[in-house]
């Protein structure tokens, strides 16, 4: 007996054989986790790039439009999910219960779904043929409001190529500001030509309280204790007419004021832009008129008279800004006497330069820390006085020189990509 436990201790004949039964067993254990691993890994990557997705197109809706009820947000972000995930590979996977969690509070958005996918490692070794887990992502989105004014130059001066160029770059300007994807009505851009005075179009009468059959629709500054304020035209607030015959400089321009329109929209985006082709120059620079008219576009102030109501002030949440552009000095005034009609000088009260410094002021400077506005000036190959005013208007920073058409195209898109990043950072 003790001779054959011993030849028994000592055969190892069949070793091989068991231990590799034994271990086959445990590698097939390791492969099948690492398939159904990777599986569920691919799967999950895949869901939360879909949810991450629907969290911000739902959460960019919440910023867009304040009216939207909470069931429109869900419904829009489930549809955004089901759109991204029809785009993946998930054949071995089902998916339900999609939740979108609205905080109104934060502007954020939280999308869940609950996932089942089958299991090969769970079937061989218990059965248990499926893996549940649930992915789940949260965006906030909170960039701010654009609502911007451009106060374009089309006097006589502006005639021919240097037109043209103008075009070329507001045109690009309003792409580039498309090109950062706003939302619904996240960005807004407003037209005001302006040479000796600005043609209102058909908004005359509400800004006047004149008949348009009477009159030629064109506008000049208005007078009295609201001169310099954006106050809502009214009685003793209405802007003022002119003509030839009171100031020889007087001229309408063809050319109308657009308001506010939002860029999202293909249709209003390409009418604008339409627009700023169909401008022509012809006159004197009274661009004190302009500028005001620019700032009343983005008042709340005036919101009745618009077709689009300029946002409440909010500087967390909006940029209201003007862009003031011209090629020469402001050389007409209506309020003053004939002595100051015609004058240049900043320093000569009623003059248009004088005027254009005090709403410079007003609108900046002066205005109530939360209804200040931002401005942007643009002297295109505009004699050093001219250049002086526009510095003295928006501060050096803000100030923008252009001497040449490339230049111009170049300064827009400039002043383009500081709004979108202020949009977008705050």
């Amino acid at each position: 007996m003790q001779e054959f436990l011993k030849r028994f201790h000592d055969d190892t004949r069949a070793t091989i054989a068991i231990v590799f039964g034994l271990s086959a067993i445990a590698m097939f254990a390791i492969v099948g986790v690492a398939i159904d691993s990777s599986k569920i890994y691919n799967a999950k990557a895949q869901m939360t790039s879909a949810l991450e997705a629907s969290a911000l197109a739902a959460a960019k809706l919440l910023d867009a439009d304040t009216n939207a009820s909470d069931s429109a947000i869900q419904d829009y972000a489930l549809a955004f999910f089901n759109t991204q995930v029809a785009n993946y590979q998930l054949d071995d996977a089902t998916f339900g219960n999609f939740r979108a969690v609205i905080n109104r509070g934060d502007s954020s958005v939280r999308t869940l779904v609950d996932v089942s996918m089958g299991s090969l490692f769970g079937r061989v070794v218990d059965g248990n043929q499926t893996v549940a887990f649930t992915p789940d992502a949260i965006v906030s989105y909170k960039a701010r409001k654009i609502e911007l004014s451009l106060v374009l130059d089309v006097t006589g001066s502006m005639a021919g190529a240097k037109l043209d160029s103008l075009k070329t770059a507001s045109k690009n300007l309003v792409d580039a500001l498309y090109a950062s994807n706003p939302e619904q009505q996240a960005i807004r851009v407003g037209l005001v030509p302006y040479s000796a005075s600005v043609n209102a179009g058909n908004y005359f009468e509400d800004v006047s309280d004149l008949d348009n059959d009477d009159y030629d629709r064109c506008v000049v500054e208005r007078t009295g204790t609201d001169a310099l304020t954006n106050a809502r035209p009214d009685a003793g607030r209405y802007l003022e007419i002119s003509s030839s015959s009171i100031n020889s400089r007087y001229s309408c321009p063809s050319s109308e004021i657009v308001p506010l329109t939002p860029l999202h929209d293909y249709a209003t985006r390409s009418a604008f832009k339409n627009q700023i082709d169909s401008l022509t120059a012809g006159g004197a620079t009274a661009g004190h008129i302009g500028l005001a008219l620019g700032w009343y576009m983005v008042s709340p102030e005036w919101s009745s008279i618009w077709p689009v109501s300029p946002r409440g002030y909010d500087p967390d949440n909006v940029i209201k800004a003007v862009i003031l552009m011209t090629d020469g000095v402001f050389n007409a005034a209506y309020a003053g006497g004939p002595p100051v009609h015609s004058s240049t000088d900043p320093l000569m009260p009623g003059s248009s330069p004088n005027h254009a410094l005090a709403l410079c002021d007003a609108m900046s400077a002066g205005a109530a820390a939360s209804q200040k506005i931002l401005i942007y000036t643009v002297a295109f190959q505009a004699p050093m006085a001219a250049e002086t005013m526009l510095k003295d208007c928006s501060g050096e920073s803000n100030f923008f020189n252009a001497d040449n058409a490339g230049d111009l195209v170049d300064v827009f898109k400039d002043i383009a990509e500081k709004l979108t990043s202020l949009r977008l950072t705050g």
